[in-house]
This record gives structure tokens, sequence and C-alpha cells, in this order.
């Protein structure tokens, strides 16, 4: 957890903004860290067709959280601001076929980020979590790597998850780890970095092994390791040859000569024997200790019903709260007539009250967006609907 403050810094940045078919508030609080290594950004176009948000919580400093919330958002932006203009135009129909091009821009945009960063030796020893929520065709379209969470609250006012915690625990992410020569110790990967994906972190992003326990990589690398070794028996097989063929002609060659060419066949023989005993196996991105590569998931309003809101936050939101907790917080407090900046400062501050030093919940930088969804409505509308929907849901009317 890191040095931490006395007493913590409870001043927020709240972040509050009405439109047409959607309306959000950010809020973030430094709370007891050392610095503020959290970071966030939202950009809606014109129309409220193309809406993206994120939340990026840095660790080993706030270099990586904050490059992402000035370049990643906008770069996502502008490229599902180009299919969308594509889509419409008649030059390219495949553009607006299903959701591939967004996962496309999505997970592009996420390795354009990493591989930026690792060109800058001011990102080694950082890195940042990232979750990105992108509206877009009427869907919801969330990408997650590392820990920070989205989740929606349905139209019937259930909690749902649109994206998964990504911890060394989990099995799949733990066969990935140790496959690419990491390890898991008390829920670390080799016992430093309490997450399996995040941007930055360049010290578990070898792109080349020495060794490895994959029994698929170990069998195919055996097949190179014998193909070679048939090649350089062949090469020396050809060397004894010529060897031969100059000791025969050794009258017709002075003794120097004789001397040069058997000392560059030894040479040759020295450099075949380095090239074949190094072998490096060489891995992609997706398969790195900690690797870049984002989860996306869905959720088409076209199929099912609008929901009331999103919620997207870094863990320390979702160490004090569960999905469903968080989810009935923010409608009880609707029911009462608070607003979204009220409910944002609230449960930062409702966080603070939760600080264990023994536990570490509370203590971390929060971030937290509120996205109300009211496609066909104001937001004052929206309000008043959310008021009678839930009076009636507790049978107050």
């Amino acid at each position: 957890m890191g040095h931490l403050l006395s007493h913590p810094i409870e001043d927020k940045n709240v972040d509050y903004k009405t439109y047409t078919k959607l309306s959000y508030c950010i809020g973030s609080m430094q709370g007891y860290r050392m610095s503020m290594e959290d970071a966030h950004d939202a950009k809606i176009n014109e129309d409220e067709s193309i809406a993206v948000f994120g939340v990026f919580d840095g660790h080993g400093g706030q270099q990586c959280a904050e490059y992402l919330s000035q370049h990643l958002t906008k770069h996502i932006f502008k490229k599902l601001v180009q299919l969308q203009e594509a889509s419409y135009s008649n030059q390219s129909k495949k553009h607006a076929s299903g959701n591939k091009p967004i996962f496309k821009i999505l997970k592009d945009s996420f390795f354009k980020m990493d591989n930026d960063l690792s060109n800058s030796s001011n990102f080694i020893n950082c890195g940042s979590t990232s979750v990105v929520t992108a509206i877009i065709d009427n869907k919801i379209y969330v990408a997650n790597t590392g820990d920070s969470r989205c989740i929606l609250s349905t139209n019937k006012g259930y909690a749902k998850t649109l994206s998964f915690d990504q911890k060394p625990s989990v099995i799949g992410e733990r066969v990935r780890i140790e496959n690419s020569n990491g390890y898991v110790i008390n829920n670390r990967v080799n016992e430093i970095l309490a997450l399996s994906r995040a941007v930055g972190d360049f010290k578990f992003k070898t792109p080349y092994l020495t060794s490895t326990l994959n029994r698929y990589i170990l069998d195919n690398i055996t097949e190179k390791y014998a193909k070679g070794q048939q090649q350089q028996k062949k090469k020396e097989e050809q060397e004894r040859r010529e060897q031969k063929q100059a000791h025969d002609n050794s009258s017709n060659n002075s003794d120097g000569d004789i001397s040069q060419a058997i000392k560059n066949n030894n040479v040759d023989k020295l450099s075949s024997l380095q090239i074949t005993d190094h072998e490096y196996i060489h891995i992609p991105p997706e398969l790195f200790q900690v690797t870049v590569e984002p989860e996306i998931l869905i959720f088409d309003m076209n199929q099912l019903q609008t929901p009331e809101f999103i919620v997207i936050a870094c863990d320390g939101i979702w160490d004090c709260f569960k999905n469903d907790q968080i989810v009935q917080l923010i409608r009880d407090k609707l029911v009462l007539g608070w607003k979204l900046n009220k409910i944002v400062e609230y449960i930062l501050n409702d966080c603070l009250t939760m600080a264990n030093t023994y536990t570490g919940i509370g203590l971390d930088n929060m971030t937290l967006i509120i996205i109300a969804i009211h496609p066909t409505k104001s937001l004052e509308d929206w309000y008043s609907d959310m008021i009678v929907k839930i009076e009636k849901e507790k049978k107050l009317r």
C-alpha cells in the first residue's frame, strides 16, 4: 500500500455534465495516499451518438495514468467518429457491419498506448489499469485491463457486471503468467504486482524467453532444435570433405595457406555451434506475464432494455462496495431526490469512513463516474421517473 498520510486529503474534483441523451458526474479524491495516481477522461460528440469514458488507476507513479487520460480516450473517440462517418458514406459498407470493427479499434488502441509508452524511459517503473466504456450505435462496449471495473443498473435495478477484475489468482491469468516463466505468490506476479494485466509495467513484458514450461512451445522448439542439429551435421560433413580435399591438394599450397584454411573452418564451426546453442523463444504481447490486451464485453440496448445508469470506478471504490451494494446505494439516494453530484461526493466520503490499515480498505485513491442514460427524456424527467419507480418498488406509493 506504500506510505500513507495521517489524515486524508478530502478535496474532491467533481465534474457534473448534463446532455440530451445521457448525463454524467465524475468525482475523484486523493484520500490517504501520498499522491494522486488516478486519472479519468470523458468525450461526447455533438449529437451524443458517441461517448467514451475512461478511468485509469496508476501505480508506481501517476505518469502512466495521466498519459492514458490525455491520449487513450481521445484516440478511441477519434477512431469511432471516423468509423461512424465511414459507415454513413457509400465508400465502404463493411465498416457498418457488426461489432468486429469496434473490437479492433478498442484492442488496437490499448496496444498502441502500451507501445508508445515503451519508447520512453519515464514509464519503465510505473503502470496503470484502464477501463474504457464506449457508447455507440446504441451499444455499450467496455474494454478493461486490470482491476478497475464497470457495472450498470438494469431497468429493474439489478447490478450487471460489464468487466471482470484481472488478478494473478484467476486461473486463466495464472496459466499465462507461468507459461511465460513468471510465478504467482501471495496473489502477486513474481511477488510484486497485484495485477495480471496493465498498461506499462514493462519489467513484466519481456518479448522472448530462454526456456518455458509450456508443452506446445517445448515441442515446437525441440523440433526446431532437431532440425538445426541436422543442418549442422550436414555442414560439418561438408567441411570435412573440403578439409580432406584441401589436404590432398597440399602439394599445391603453402603451409601458411593450409593453416589459414583449417583456422577458417574451425571458426565457422564454432560460430555454428554458438548460433544453435542459443535458442530464443519469441512471444507476442498477448502472452506476456503482464499483458495490456483488454477484455471486451457488450451490452446491446437495441436488444435489451435501456439501463438506469452506468458506474465506472477504480478499485479504491470497489474495495469498499460490492456491485449490488453501490447500485442500491445510488438508488436509495435518488429516491430521496439527490442529484448525481451529491451522490458521488457521498460515496467518496463513505469510502473514507471504512478506512482500515489492516485490510487496506478505504486507503486508496478514489475515482468514480456515474452515467445516467435517458435517451428519450431530459435529466430532470429521469430523476422524477427514478423516484416514482423506486417508491413503487418500495411500496411507498
